[in-house]
């Protein structure tokens, strides 16, 4: 039976070994496939596209009129190709408009009637009307300080005329020194300023028009000056002796009251660009206030309105981790990834890395954190789909310019490329974007205001690829620290965010706008595992070997003696009695009897013999020899 016993110990200790690894996969992947942050079981980007399409379908399809008016317009962006959603959703966007063409009904606002604007002019519907109304709520801005500057080789007397809407206004004199100093102000309208070498124009006098002329040979410029940045509204312009300039302030924004709404002037300057609209006059606003707004990404969109490197240069500088944007903690990464590549194109090295990051962050479902106006904008800003829709009797031919094989890109980047801007009625860009028939080019280092670090040296901030060097640093090279965080020496990495399967931990980064991220622990296989199986084998071998183990633990306690009251001890109270004819190990001899002695009879034959009644200690040594001789 014993035996019995032991085998199916052994075979239970070794199965469990056996299985246990089994169970570690099992639990591995069952992790991995329900996990929040999860990708789909493909790998193929193409399948994976298609997929957040299905996925975005299948959240939508006829449901468009329960949907906030932000999700419609996004959707609407994205699926605009598929006429049954657009259908839906347009009809639901049309049902919330206010009488004067404006989103939403009765509560009209910039930002949202701008989206909307954008959804509806992306499958080709007239927004004469949300237009004419975003038009109507331009003002010229009065927050920032402009100067006039007036620039001459040698000494000069200047006269200026000012008025309003073109008005011909009373003109004044002014001399120009050699020093470049003014000797006195203008009028009311402009005043000393900057030590005397600019002159300041007076707020309520920034719709007026200034027209400039000189005794000798000048050139004539204004300028934006806030929180100590300076914005040159336009090229300087120049005239001979006797010849005149016009200056004019040109500074406008969105607002729905007597301040200006830059969130609001963000999508609404946007939206005009995309409808081909100039929008010069709001980009000095846009930029005196960028610093104020960074969780906007304002540089998202100069950039968009402007084409000029150094907002492309702000806006890689401040993608995270080479991967996606988060402009502030409490921003979505969901909705700041795309609203960059959007602007960014997505011919761009920045962008290439923030698509593949999407991607691999991507839900099992398809979608991205559940969220319908996030896989929207994602899908519209990294894969647009084009949209075809019927125009009169014909329906004309819509091509994507990605999948095409060209390149969205800016009008600027396609020509430094030395390529054409293809047609935008034939191929499709998201947002302000042209379809190049060629790639955007590299350029120098330097072009990109960037510096090369040197061999013990990182950079500060991002570091792109650029025609002269595989990294170009966009920021500061600074000296590599040989001592590492508190959270590095526990097995963590700092982050901006920790994301996907990693949480925050409480060790220091040194920095406070870094987290330390560490792998979450996930229901697998862990260290109670090993301790839980330690145990078992460690009971398992004493059950088997308990008889070895318990000798080895009485000469261990009794230092190689047997313990008390077993036989061959030598302690404990009186003498022990061993196994007949042995005696402390050694044979008992039997002492020879005398000749002639006879040993007395034990009592008469075949009587038995009679047993003294025991008590006390007796007994209990009545019992040990009863139980010996058995």
């Amino acid at each position: 039976m014993r035996k019995s016993v032991n085998l199916f110990l052994v075979f239970a200790v070794l199965s469990l070994i056996f299985l246990m690894p089994a169970a570690f996969a099992a639990t591995n992947t069952t992790n991995v496939s329900s996990g929040t942050g999860s990708v789909s079981p493909t790998t193929n980007p193409t399948d994976k596209i298609e997929l957040g399409y299905k996925c975005l379908k299948d959240k939508v399809k006829g449901k468009c009129s329960s949907l906030t008016l932000e999700e419609q317009s996004f959707v609407l962006l994205a699926m605009g190709y598929d006429s049954d959603v657009r259908t839906d959703c347009k009809n639901a966007l049309t049902a919330s408009m206010d009488d004067r063409g404006c989103w939403p009904k009765g509560n009209c606002n910039i930002k949202q009637t701008a989206q909307v604007m954008l959804a509806l002019n992306n499958i080709k519907e007239n927004v004469d009307k949300p237009k004419a109304w975003l038009e109507g709520k331009k003002i010229n801005e009065n927050q920032i300080d402009w100067y006039l500057q007036i620039d001459s080789n040698s000494k000069t007397v200047c006269k200026i005329t000012y008025g309003q809407n073109g008005t011909t206004g009373q003109s004044y004199t002014t001399t120009l020194n050699e020093d470049k100093t003014f000797t006195s102000s203008v009028g009311q309208c402009l005043s000393l300023a900057l030590n005397n070498y600019q002159l300041k124009i007076n707020p309520s006098c920034s719709s007026y028009e200034f027209s400039i002329s000189c005794d000798q040979g000048f050139e004539t410029s204004t300028f934006a000056k806030s929180n100590g940045i300076i914005y040159i509204s336009a090229e300087a312009k120049q005239a001979s002796s006797g010849g005149t300039t016009t200056e004019e302030v040109v500074s406008k924004c969105f607002s729905m009251s007597r301040s200006c709404d830059y969130e609001g002037s963000l999508w609404a300057a946007y939206a005009m660009k995309v409808l081909g609209k100039d929008t010069n006059e709001y980009v000095p606003y846009l930029n005196a206030f960028e610093e104020s707004n960074t969780k906007l990404m304002p540089e998202a969109f100069l950039y968009a309105l402007t084409e000029q490197q150094v907002y492309q240069n702000q806006l890689i500088i401040t993608q995270k981790e080479n991967e996606y944007w988060k402009a502030d903690l409490k921003n979505d990464q969901f909705f700041d990834t795309p609203l960059a590549v959007l602007m960014l194109g997505t011919g761009v090295p920045a962008s290439s890395n923030a698509m593949n990051y999407l991607l691999s962050v991507q839900s099992k479902d398809g979608c991205w954190s559940s969220a319908i106006r996030n896989t929207a904008f994602i899908l519209y800003s990294g894969w647009r789909k084009a949209v075809s829709v019927s125009i009169g009797p014909t329906t004309p031919t819509q091509l994507s310019c990605d999948d095409e094989g060209y390149h969205c890109i800016t009008s600027a980047q396609c020509s430094d490329a030395g390529g054409s801007v293809l047609s935008k009625d034939k191929y499709q860009c998201s947002g302000t974007l042209a379809c190049c028939d060629k790639a955007a080019q590299l350029k120098l280092c330097s072009d990109y205001s960037g510096k090369v670090c040197n061999v013990g040296e990182s950079c500060d901030s991002e570091s792109i690829e650029s025609k002269d060097e595989e990294s170009c640093c966009l920021g500061n090279c600074i000296k590599i620290s040989p001592t590492t965080s508190e959270c590095e020496n526990n097995g963590g990495t700092c982050y901006s965010s920790c994301m996907g399967d990693t949480e925050a931990t409480a060790y220091s980064c040194g920095s406070t706008s870094k987290l330390c991220c560490k792998q979450k622990v996930s229901g697998g296989f862990s260290w109670w595992w090993i301790v839980l199986i330690l145990i078992i084998l460690i009971i398992a071998v004493a059950i088997i070997f308990r008889e070895k183990l318990k000798v080895e633990y009485y000469k261990i306690r009794y230092k190689g003696r047997a313990p008390p009251g077993t036989p061959g001890s030598t302690t404990g109270p009186g003498r022990p009695m061993g196994p007949p004819g042995a005696m402390g190990g050694r044979p008992m001899m039997r002492r020879p009897m005398p000749m002639g002695m006879m040993r007395r009879p034990m009592g008469p034959p075949g009587r038995p013999m009679q047993r003294r009644p025991v008590f006390g200690t007796q007994r209990a040594v009545q019992g040990t020899l009863d139980k010996l001789r058995r």
